[in-house]
């Protein structure tokens, strides 16, 4: 090959990685094939049997010789009788049900305070300076939302409480 020639690669890599990709996948999926049909050849050997020591010989394909033993029927038993069933003990139910705890009543402020609302303020700072909580502030003033933004120029009623 001359120096000036390059050999030429498809778009996206090499397609014989896809083609191997694949090839994975479908002998993946053959496989799970061949495991599944032999669960079901093996259950219904173990289904038809009624004698414990029955042995069931397999044609051999690439092993010389396989040989399946079905467990005695009582192993094979998926129910337990009732009999032999632990015993379940049930709690007693509760008499009375316990009442969840009676909020008192919300506090009404005596009287309310107008302030107006001045550039660089924060409604905790507007609380904490007129001795209230956010949450009083909050309440009495649904136009506030969740108090994360308040704007210049804003009427807040601040709730006054008697002590």
């Amino acid at each position: 090959m001359a120096a000036h020639q390059r050999s030429i690669s498809p778009i996206g890599g090499d397609p014989s990685g896809l083609r191997a990709q694949a090839h994975d996948a479908r002998t993946y999926l053959v496989r799970l094939l061949i495991i599944a049909a032999l669960t079901v050849i093996v259950v219904a050997v173990w289904a038809i049997s009624d004698d414990p020591a029955t042995t069931i010989t397999l044609p051999a394909t690439e092993v010389a010789e396989t040989r399946i033993t079905a467990p005695p029927p009582e192993v094979r038993s998926i129910e337990t009788p009732i009999a032999n069933r632990p015993t379940q003990s049930v709690a007693p139910l509760p008499t009375a049900l316990p009442r969840p705890p009676e909020w008192p009543e919300p506090l009404t402020p005596a009287e309310f305070i107008r302030y107006l609302v001045q550039p660089g303020d924060i409604i905790f700072d507007i609380a904490r300076f007129n001795a209230a909580t956010v949450d009083d502030l909050l309440r009495f003033n649904p136009g506030l939302g969740d108090g994360t933004r308040i704007d210049v120029g804003l009427i807040i009623m601040i709730p006054v409480f008697d002590e």
